[in-house]
């Protein structure tokens, strides 16, 4: 009997260590759920659009004498796994809001892609330099923290008056300096995005992105000038 105990206390203490670590899984992943959205939109890019505009342009027919490429170029795959490497890294290290908004940024990124199949181009560099320059303020926004952090209030003594003053006026400026910084660098590139995303879509004639492409063709021509 006791070792039927034995055996049921260690299949107990294994299944409790299993869901424990199940338990664990998810809640890391539930807090990294941005990151996790970030990852998938990305690969999407990566896998699915970069890789058809690799193949158009393999096809294009030759224009001015130009022969097109015979071997398909990596620069789309290679920038996009520049943002998608620099993004991940960002939207672990800094806290809300920013995962989240970058994010948005990368479903509404998905999204423009496959309501304007026409700008998909353009859609692929532009909105992958939105999410390298998103990356670089937060980076700025990081320096520029720093060096407020950095000011010593005893060395501001001399030019203000008391220590106690010059406390006051640092903590006052780096508090200035940190809400203007923070604001400009959390909404200030998304903002851009956002605004540049709806204006093309507002500009462009809306496509199923599952119509043929008779019924495309249909869309263009009744379309009013």
């Amino acid at each position: 009997m006791s070792f039927l105990v034995a055996v049921g206390q260690f299949l107990r203490d294994l299944a409790i260590y299993l869901v424990n670590g199940l338990l664990e899984i998810v809640y890391q992943v539930a807090g990294h759920w941005a990151t996790l959205i970030s990852l998938v939109c990305g690969l999407v890019v990566l896998l699915v659009f970069d890789r058809a505009i690799q193949q158009i342009e393999i096809a294009a027919p030759s224009r001015q004498g130009q022969r097109p490429p015979t071997r398909p170029s990596r620069r789309h795959q290679v920038a996009t796994g520049i943002a998608l490497g620099l993004w991940l890294p960002a939207s672990i290290f800094f806290p809300t809001p920013v995962p989240q908004l970058g994010a948005a940024m990368w479903m509404l990124f998905v999204l423009a892609l496959l309501v304007m199949p026409t700008e998909q181009y353009n859609t692929l560099w532009r909105s992958k330099t939105a999410v390298l320059t998103y990356c670089a303020v937060l980076v700025a926004f990081r320096i520029v923290a720093a060096w407020t952090l950095a000011a010593d209030p005893r060395e501001w003594a001399a030019i203000v008056g008391t220590v106690g003053e010059a406390q006051r006026v640092v903590a006052g400026g780096r508090s200035i300096v940190l809400s203007i910084a923070s604001y400009a660098s959390w909404f200030g590139v998304p903002g851009a995005y956002v605004m540049y995303v709806f204006q093309k879509m507002s500009a462009n004639s809306l496509v199923n992105p599952l119509a043929r492409a008779g019924e495309i063709a249909w869309l263009i021509r009744q379309r009013p000038d």
